[in-house]
């Protein structure tokens, strides 16, 4: 998801986010035992302001609007990462932390 997002904000214009999503894609955690995951699939922890997800969670909600798709979403569409999304910026709301994790 967090490589699929970073492409649609590429591809949008958003290279500030697509920039500051490229660098917290490079700090991958390790997956837990339990994970039922492929090793494809990784985990990040994310540290994101609250303006910084709204943007993305914003963007996405106007690509899925639009109907834009990425390379990994053709076929399914963008759908789940409006929900993703949107749960990470609820929790930045209800915390009141600036980090998304």
């Amino acid at each position: 998801m967090l490589r699929q997002t970073r492409e649609l904000l590429a591809a949008t214009g958003q290279k500030r986010l697509h920039d500051l999503l490229l660098e917290m894609g490079k700090l991958a955690i390790e997956q837990p035992d339990d994970f039922k995951g492929g090793a494809e699939l990784k985990m990040y922890t994310l540290q994101l302001s609250l303006e910084d997800c709204q943007a993305i969670q914003s963007c996405v909600q106007q690509a899925v609007a639009q109907g834009v798709t990425t390379s990994g979403t053709r076929s399914r569409g963008l759908g789940g990462f409006v929900e993703a999304w949107s749960e990470y910026t609820r929790h930045l709301q209800r915390s009141g932390e600036h980090s998304c994790v």
